[in-house]
């Protein structure tokens, strides 16, 4: 998998600045190396939408949280460390569980009145109503400068939905 800066305990480990625990360090610790975790998207399950920033997804394996993705900047923080400037192609089976074909979000989170017997009957409830959400939102907002009816923000373009 290709990232732009890795961190974590490696990155701590080998890092060279006097002054640690800076967010971008420029001693090269956060360069992506031959000795980092090997990134394996092979049982992780994008699970909902995490409880901060609207582009945050949850990421469980085995039932058990693991990490979080973010597709605004494509940052992955799994097992303990974070890959920022993830390669957004190498990233499409979660992007892929995120987003339907018409790039619709899929996990909104539910209220108590969109709730069904089942739970397919509740995610067809709420894929309903995040899409009706959606559209309305977009409709009220499309001639706003700088608002983006691919994320439903005000992105101003910069965005990689």
């Amino acid at each position: 998998m290709t990232y732009k800066r890795i961190r974590g305990q490696k990155q701590k480990d080998r890092c060279t600045d006097p002054i640690k625990g800076r967010l971008y360090c420029d001693c090269g610790c956060q360069s992506p190396h031959d000795d980092d975790p090997e990134i394996n998207l092979g049982m992780i399950i994008v699970s909902n939408r995490a409880n901060h920033g609207y582009a945050d997804y949850t990421l469980t394996r085995n039932g058990q949280a693991v990490g979080e993705f973010n597709t605004q900047y494509c940052a992955l923080f799994l097992d303990g460390y974070e890959y920022l400037g993830c390669d957004r192609d190498e990233m499409r089976p979660l992007l892929n569980q995120i987003f339907d074909t018409n790039g619709i979000n899929c996990f909104p989170r539910p209220s108590d009145n969109e709730t069904g017997d089942t739970i397919e009957e509740t995610v067809a409830n709420v894929r309903l109503a995040e899409k009706i959400a959606d559209m309305e939102q977009d409709d009220r907002n499309k001639h706003h400068p700088g608002y983006c009816t691919k994320c439903h923000s005000y992105c101003y373009g910069d965005c990689e939905s």
